[in-house]
């Protein structure tokens, strides 16, 4: 090399397998946002196409102008903070539990 960097084939092949992990990972959240504009021919079509070819935002329509979205959000809220609030006493007696054993 010209600059004098030397490829480390090591590094290389660690960023090529992140590389391919991170796009094995994010591939269904790119499928569900593109999903998200499908139209309902578009949805149950196969062989399922990536992208949509009209762009619809009809799911989107129908979601946010249904009234029961608000009580939605409402029970997500409270099923997270019960669920935080469980685990936030679970790992406090466990921590107090290991702070006070004694390790020999």
């Amino acid at each position: 090399m010209g600059i004098g960097k030397k490829i480390n084939i090591n590094n290389l092949l660690t960023e090529v397998i992140l590389i391919i992990v991170a796009v094995v990972f994010l591939f269904p959240l790119l499928w569900m946002l593109c999903a998200s504009f499908y139209d309902n021919t578009q949805a149950v079509q196969y062989p399922p196409k990536m992208f949509p070819d009209p762009v619809s935002l009809r799911s989107y329509q129908y979601v946010l102008g249904d009234k029961r979205v608000v009580q939605y959000f409402i029970n997500t809220i409270f099923v997270t903070a019960v669920c935080v609030l469980g685990t936030l006493i679970t790992a406090s007696l466990t921590a107090f539990g290991f702070a006070k054993l004694n390790c020999k």
